[in-house]
């Protein structure tokens, strides 16, 4: 069960995924048990080519009702996912994309091209007008996949520029400014964890997990109490975020 994931802070350990709602509140999680042991939705079967980090949002999403959005980040997004969600659970889904995710036959912008204006976006959507890949440039090129949204309409951010040092304002797409503000949800509950985590006084792997899923508990209860007014709004739009 053990993983190493390059990049972390501590790239060995167990892996929880957790899905969230907008004020980091969890709604689900899974935890990863081994490669070999497959990943499965009670409700919906997987399509054949559907990789792990896609069969974990389709699990997650189990416990969610129609017309709903979710936000996932790269590890989970891919054209199969989204569509499944779509067409089985009327759920719209957002997440960027990697580039060898994405069809070969779609056609967009040349970085040599793209990278000339900070800002600069391409899009192409599906002759069905379902799906959308959005690229857009900012100080990287930047691939996400949506069925929820697409690149209009096009808004102004400022940001600091180290080349001209002064800030500039640049196209922001809405769907590059819903994936940044929605994606944040399940970083806040790792945050909360992480500032007012039990200290643990042994290396012992079990007694550790024990203790995170305690303060994912404490946690959780915390930014529900925080956010009980929110809950009693008599109808709101879940937007969820999904990641590892």
């Amino acid at each position: 069960m053990k993983q190493y994931v390059k990049g972390k802070p501590n790239p060995e350990g167990l892996k929880n995924f957790v899905m969230a709602n907008p004020n980091g509140i969890p709604l689900d999680f899974c935890m990863y048990e081994e490669k070999g042991k497959e990943i499965q939705s009670e409700k919906v079967p997987p399509p054949e080519k559907l990789d792990a980090g896609g069969r974990v949002v389709l699990k997650l999403s189990d416990t969610l009702t129609e017309k709903l959005s979710i936000y996932v980040d790269r590890y989970f997004t891919s054209v199969p996912l989204l569509d499944k969600l779509l067409r089985d659970r009327n759920i719209t889904a957002t997440g960027t994309i990697m580039l060898s995710r994405i069809l070969r036959g779609i056609r967009l912008e040349e970085d040599a091209t793209i990278r000339k204006t900070r800002g600069s976006h391409d899009q192409v959507v599906r002759n069905d007008g379902k799906l959308a890949i959005i690229k857009w440039f900012d100080n990287l090129a930047i691939y996400l996949a949506s069925t929820k949204s697409d690149i209009g309409p096009i808004e102004k951010c400022t940001q600091w520029s180290k080349k001209e040092k002064k800030y500039i304002a640049f196209p922001h797409p809405c769907v590059v400014k819903a994936y940044n503000i929605y994606m944040g949800s399940v970083d806040l509950l790792d945050r909360m964890m992480g500032k007012y985590g039990m200290r643990d006084q042994t290396h012992k792997w079990t007694i550790r997990v024990i203790h995170h899923f305690i303060d994912f508990a404490i946690a959780a209860a915390w930014l529900e109490y925080c956010n009980a007014e929110w809950y009693c709004k008599e109808t709101y739009s879940a937007i969820l975020s999904v990641q590892a």
